[in-house]
């Protein structure tokens, strides 16, 4: 007669079995959100050295940046339902030499980092203006400060800080690309705490175009 192990036995063997499955599975989800992040880096930086091939033979056009960053504005308090967004034009018409395209391009990079490290509800103020032969367009955001020795290297490729929220990966590639097209429009892009310390503002300055407007 074969005598069946006692329940408890039983019980201890399937336990331990489930225990198995559960942490199977969670190391088949690390694996899985690892594939998903090299992917999602991959295609970022495929469209990071796409974009640096494509602005080469770009052609500049003459554009009044007030018209194009109330544009692109208006698309995003209808784009982000936890967010509003303030746009503060202080000079217009604001010529400069450049492609409309990827200037949108830039300010969607903006927004979304802005975005990302806002508290949610809180306003995101936008803002544009003339300073000196250089128009400077300014996003800043209510949230965490960035560290003083990040504020350097923020615009390079894979360098990021802090927690986003849990609707994004941050991937660290939005403001390189931010950098890439200020660099195509001869200007330059520079983050900074704000003198308030409510959070951050990311700043790019563009040349104005020589012509008259």
């Amino acid at each position: 007669m074969i005598r069946r192990p006692p329940r408890s036995t039983r019980h201890g063997v399937r336990r331990q079995r489930q225990m198995c499955i559960r942490d199977s599975n969670k190391h088949m989800q690390r694996a899985q959100n690892g594939v998903n992040r090299l992917r999602a880096i991959l295609t970022a930086l495929t469209e990071a050295a796409n974009l640096e091939e494509a602005m080469r033979d770009e052609i500049k056009e003459r554009i009044d940046c007030a018209v194009l960053v109330t544009e692109v504005v208006e698309g995003y308090n209808s784009g982000y339902d936890d967010n509003v967004f303030h746009l503060q034009v202080e000079t217009q018409p604001l010529w400069i030499n450049g492609s409309a395209d990827h200037l949108a391009q830039m300010m969607d990079k903006l927004v979304d980092n802005a975005v990302q490290f806002s508290a949610r509800g809180r306003p995101i103020v936008i803002r544009l203006q003339q300073n000196q032969d250089h128009a400077e367009i300014t996003i800043l955001n209510e949230g965490p400060l960035i560290p003083e020795n990040l504020c350097e290297r923020i615009f390079d490729p894979m360098v990021s800080f802090g927690k986003t929220n849990a609707k994004h990966s941050h991937l660290g590639l939005g403001l390189f690309v931010v950098r890439l097209i200020s660099e195509y429009h001869n200007g330059s892009a520079w983050v900074e705490n704000r003198t308030d310390v409510s959070g951050v503002a990311v700043t790019v300055a563009i040349p104005l175009s020589s012509q008259s407007g």
